[in-house]
């Protein structure tokens, strides 16, 4: 089967975030992808092809002694909803600790372990609810007929446990 790959990298700096857009889409039997590349941590993740249009990336750097970067995925909205412009998805969160001490602390936590390289240990971390601007105004439940709501919905029930599969190291 041929593979069609393209590479390209967006930067643009807007306030103190930056904003990577290192992907590669492949054409296959399974439709297209994207993968995302981190040049820093060396890892690579595999997303639908329709994230591209709904998503945006933010890396910070933590110099902290445990926990020392994140890789945030974010949901951007069609217009603001209660002042707000996006909402998380998932993040990767990287760890300086060894397996051991990561399983003592955290293998009973909402972090999903990806794997270990160079004293670092990857996770991922979902939500734990959708957020609040999400809710009716008589914040009874949520809207599920905004189309967000769906998105996010789509995004973290069917798509990111393939997406965590996806995870490897560069």
């Amino acid at each position: 089967m041929a593979r069609l790959e393209w590479s390209f990298t967006l930067k643009h700096k807007k306030s103190d975030q930056s904003y990577l857009y290192p992907i590669t889409f492949n054409g296959g039997f399974y439709g297209v992808l994207i993968i995302y590349r981190n040049p820093k941590y060396r890892f690579r993740l595999t997303f639908p092809l329709w994230w591209r249009r709904w998503t945006f990336i933010v890396q910070k750097d933590q110099p902290q002694k445990v926990q020392t970067g994140t890789v945030d995925f974010n949901l951007r909205y069609r217009k603001p909803i209660q002042g707000k412009k996006s909402t998380n998805i998932f993040s990767i969160v990287i760890f300086r600790m060894s397996l051991p001490e990561w399983e003592k602390q955290y293998r009973d936590s909402p972090f999903h372990f990806l794997g270990n390289r160079g004293g670092l240990i990857f996770s991922a971390i979902p939500p734990g609810e959708p957020p609040e601007e999400f809710l009716l105004p008589d914040g009874s439940e949520y809207n599920r007929n905004l189309l967000e709501f769906q998105l996010l919905t789509r995004m973290i029930n069917n798509d990111l446990p393939r997406i965590l599969k996806s995870f490897r190291f560069i």
